[in-house]
């Protein structure tokens, strides 16, 4: 993937919708030479202005932001609350309920964090960089530890909670730190814990694995030239699995160590979801496929009711189960497709975009993207970008914002009057 200087300049005269596509489009490449684009954007003229923190120093800054929320329902007349934060430029790569049951958001641009406690209404957003970096994944040890990862590789850690944060691993990043030359990297998509001192953060050609609650890294899995690891999930006996721009991977010992799975599907498209159920169901996605496996078993396709999908071209961006039965999974056209047999069928569950363009003006148009879906305690989460375009007597103007999707978790009442069984 070449980008010439004339590109560049193209690409700078676009509105942030197209600069977020892109960004989060190279974090599916396997090869990500070309794609540190953060280098460059304060030098170009057109984006200075994305470059600079309405503040004035380097320290993290936060705020309260407005929200705008709406209630619709989806096609077995489910209620959905949709929150949009038009106070914000960007959308979300991540979206997890931390432990205590507050909601959090990780994005950019600046390294951005946004967070709901679960006793108050109102929301915060807390900016770390004045760089437009992102955050790309957000885990949690338990109400109060907390690590972030991102562009450039960089880490960060809250022990409050996430009222503050701290970068990490500051000499990963120091070119007088030779010592630490072979764990840093140029990007971090994936951070995963399997207890309170074991871990994993991993990325562009770099897997770091820690045994001291990331005190310290140590570099594993040497062989990772040219391969992008995307998600990874870790349980409680440390076994765990992640997706990459080659396949799928298993540690048996919390990343340390990962073996090569079989696939039945081979793509030149990296894997963006993945999810394990206990017992024993696992899936994950490859562009517009879905596979899941009864471990053991060999992994099975499943069958997907399409409906006109015609996103950026990631295709199916996340996935989350309810239950070894029931689970939904996100396109980055906006759209939530659903299971209740364990993956083998899917079916469209929610168009987002054609329920919020209802009733629209004629000068407005939406798009939306979906890319990351968390199982909180009481509700199924999905969030990523909303663009819209409006045409006024001076132009088009665009703005893309964060948008955030919540439901209900299916009740065992709901599921036994839905199946006609008794309740358990």
């Amino acid at each position: 993937m070449g980008i010439t200087s004339a590109t560049m300049k193209r690409a700078c005269k676009m509105e942030f919708r197209a600069t977020y596509r892109i960004i989060l489009a190279c974090c599916a490449l396997p090869i990500l030479a070309s794609c540190d684009f953060s280098s460059t954007f304060c030098d170009l003229e057109d984006l200075k202005y994305q470059c600079t923190r309405p503040h004035e120093s380097d320290k993290q800054m936060s705020r309260d932001i407005e929200v705008e929320q709406k209630e619709i329902l989806t096609q077995e007349g489910r209620k959905t609350v949709i929150t949009t934060m038009p106070d914000l430029v960007g959308g979300i790569a991540r979206v997890k309920e931390s432990p205590d049951g507050s909601i959090f958001l990780v994005g950019g641009q600046e390294s951005m964090i946004v967070r709901k406690k679960p006793t108050a209404d109102d929301w915060n957003a807390t900016y770390l960089t004045s760089s437009p970096n992102f955050i790309r994944d957000i885990a949690f040890l338990n109400n109060k530890n907390a690590f972030a990862v991102g562009d450039k590789g960089m880490i960060y850690s809250t022990q409050d909670g996430g009222e503050n944060w701290k970068l990490y691993n500051p000499g990963f990043i120091s070119e007088t730190s030779s010592d630490l030359e072979d764990l840093k990297f140029r990007a971090a998509y994936t951070v995963a814990f399997s207890d309170n001192d074991h871990g994993v953060v991993a990325g562009e050609q770099r897997v770091l694995t820690t045994i001291d609650g990331g005190k310290t890294w140590q570099r594993s899995f040497d062989s990772m030239s040219g391969i992008a690891v995307q998600r990874i999930i870790l349980n409680k006996d440390r076994t765990g699995w992640a997706t990459t721009s080659s396949g799928l991977l298993y540690t048996p010992d919390s990343g340390r160590s990962w073996v090569v799975q079989d696939s039945p599907l081979r793509e030149p498209t990296p894997s963006l979801a993945l999810e394990h159920v206990e017992p024993n169901l696992l899936c994950y996605t490859i562009s517009y496929s879905v596979l899941c496996s009864d471990e053991p078993g060999p992994f099975r396709k499943g069958k997907v009711a399409w409906k006109n999908e015609t996103g950026s071209g990631a295709g199916i961006t996340s996935l989350k189960m309810h239950d070894s039965k029931r689970g939904w999974f996100t396109t980055d056209s906006g759209r939530i497709y659903m299971t209740e047999d364990g993956g083998r069928t899917w079916h469209i569950w929610m168009d987002v975009l054609a329920n919020l363009q209802e009733g629209l003006p004629k000068n407005t148009a939406l798009q939306i993207e979906l890319w990351d879906m968390d199982a909180g305690a009481e509700r199924i989460f999905a969030a990523g970008a909303m663009t819209k375009f409006e045409d006024r007597e001076d132009g088009r103007h665009i703005h893309t914002m964060p948008i955030l999707l919540s439901w209900e978790r299916p009740t065992a009442e709901q599921d036994a009057a839905k199946h006609d069984l008794p309740a358990q």
